[in-house]
């Protein structure tokens, strides 16, 4: 799809068709395949300088940084819904322009779910801190064995008081002493 769009932008070049037809060509060309280079020594300087000038009319760099590293990234480009991602640090040479969601995730911290506008023709660098996940006191392993200690502690100490216990006798009680005279 790409060498077909790459031919029809050459051919209106050639054909001399009006400026904004040519770069359209050119643009959709970019747009198939934003990492896709031409090949200085079998490209024609002309058609080569138009097709870097659409890369440059349309593309953007990022680099993505996380404090730790190590980071999932997704991102989806919200109009052609191409997606990008990778481990941080990362960098994007040839991103689209245009506005992304980005999720950054790492285990044991919280997911971070941004928009970032992207320019043509420029290069910008984000820091993100991400924040350790907030472990629930009742998750805590020392919570589990403390109150395993706990019941167990009470639940010996009814039985060694029941044991302790005279058992009672059935059927009727003693009549009551008299006192003696």
């Amino acid at each position: 799809h790409f060498e077909a769009q790459k031919y029809i932008a050459f051919t209106l070049n050639r054909k001399n068709e009006p400026e904004h037809i040519i770069n359209r060509a050119f643009d959709d060309c970019v747009r198939i395949d934003p990492t896709r280079t031409l090949d200085a020594f079998k490209t024609p300087p002309d058609l080569l300088a138009k097709f870097n000038e659409a890369r440059t009319r349309l593309l953007a760099s990022l680099y993505i940084i996380t404090e730790p590293e190590h980071a999932q990234i997704l991102g989806i480009h919200n109009q052609t819904k191409s997606e990008i991602g990778g481990i941080t640090p990362l960098f994007f040479d040839a991103l689209l322009a245009g506005s992304y969601t980005v999720t950054i995730s790492l285990e044991k911290y919280k997911d971070k779910t941004v928009t970032l506008d992207m320019r043509p023709a420029s290069t910008d660098t984000v820091h993100f801190e991400l924040i350790p996940e907030s472990t629930s006191f009742f998750k805590k392993w020392w919570v589990w064995t403390g109150g395993g200690v706990v019941a167990a502690a009470t639940v010996a100490a009814i039985l060694i008081s029941q044991k302790e216990s005279k058992p009672k006798e059935s059927g009727l009680p003693y009549p009551p002493t008299r006192p003696q005279r």
